[in-house]
């Protein structure tokens, strides 16, 4: 999928916020800016494999560091 579509049908994914250790969720929106910091080849328990910098203004998040699934990353990293 597209960065577009992904935020016209308001799709969220999955992340393991490392400071509080809770999952929460991220919105796909036009101001998230997913920066990869390390990417892993084992996976984490709960399917985690990508260290990222978070930043997305209209949530309040600015550089929190969470782990995604290389995946979510994959689709929304794409730009058609």
């Amino acid at each position: 999928m597209i960065k577009k579509e992904l935020i016209n049908e308001e799709t969220s994914f999955p992340a393991l916020d490392i400071k509080s250790g809770k999952e929460v969720y991220l919105d796909c929106t036009e101001d998230l800016v997913l920066d990869v910091i390390h990417h892993n080849d084992e996976v984490h328990p709960s399917g985690y494999n990508v260290m990222v910098e978070v930043t997305q203004p209209s949530r309040g998040i600015k550089g929190a560091e969470m782990l995604v699934v290389s995946v979510d990353v994959d689709d929304w990293e794409v730009d058609q």
